[in-house]
């Protein structure tokens, strides 16, 4: 994957993630959300999630830091974006896209 595709993925998913938060803490201001993210297998890219808690044993907590309700929405995607910078999402292989 080029480095401007690699840099617009993890773009458009921090983007995704940031507004699902800020949805999902709306309805619970108390709820206390993580990153998660689910690696590639190396040919599909893997994914990112905000969420309480994992969804199943494929995702791994990205960071130990919670995203505080007190953060906009531009906080929360620049945490999310600079965080999957370091994860093993991103497929090895060109073809996918």
């Amino acid at each position: 994957m080029k480095y401007e595709k690699m840099r617009t993925y993890i773009s458009t998913h921090a983007t995704l993630a940031a507004e699902q938060w800020f949805k999902d803490q709306c309805r619970n201001l108390y709820a206390r959300f993580y990153l998660y993210y689910r690696p590639s297998d190396g040919v599909e890219p893997g994914a990112l999630l905000v969420s309480e808690d994992p969804p199943n044993d494929l995702f791994i907590k990205a960071s130990d830091t919670r995203l505080s309700p007190g953060w906009s929405t531009e906080q929360v995607r620049k945490f999310i974006y600079e965080t999957a910078q370091t994860l093993p999402i991103l497929p090895t292989t060109e073809e996918t896209s």
